[in-house]
């Protein structure tokens, strides 16, 4: 397959290692989040009085490594796709992975793609309250 490649084995190989997630700095050029609309960040503040930045929550999450929230993830686990290497949940490259695979279909960076794009569904918090009362019951 690697000579019926344009280009070749080398521009093959390369493009194999260049869409390869290995940690959140490979996935990072490929990946824009907008901030937050000023109206939903309203009242949302962390235990020191800062308003939360939402984009840097999310580049920490994906910067991290293992399970976010243990006490659930047994009940959760038999329900991932068995092509989901759970074997490597404690890598630095997991979440990243994880995150580019549900955002884009492909476990791998589709260098020749359009970026991903993150951005908030709502505008104010009460539109989200559904949503984020979902994620307290999840991880609270």
């Amino acid at each position: 397959m690697p000579k019926a490649f344009e280009g070749g084995s080398e521009t093959f190989f390369s493009l194999i290692y260049t869409s390869l997630v290995s940690s959140y700095d490979s996935l990072e050029p490929f990946l824009h989040i907008f901030p937050a609309p000023a109206t939903l960040l309203t009242g949302l503040v962390d235990g020191a009085g800062h308003t939360l930045d939402l984009p840097a929550i999310i580049v920490d999450f994906l910067k991290g490594s293992g399970i976010p929230c243990p006490h659930l993830f047994d009940e959760v686990q038999k329900h991932f796709f068995s092509a989901v290497d759970l074997a490597s949940i404690n890598s630095p490259a997991f979440r990243s992975r994880i995150f580019c695979w549900a955002a884009s279909g492909s476990p791998s960076i589709q260098v020749e793609g359009s970026q991903i794009e993150v951005k908030c569904c709502c505008d104010h918090l009460f539109q989200c309250s559904d949503y984020l009362y979902l994620v307290g019951l999840l991880c609270g």
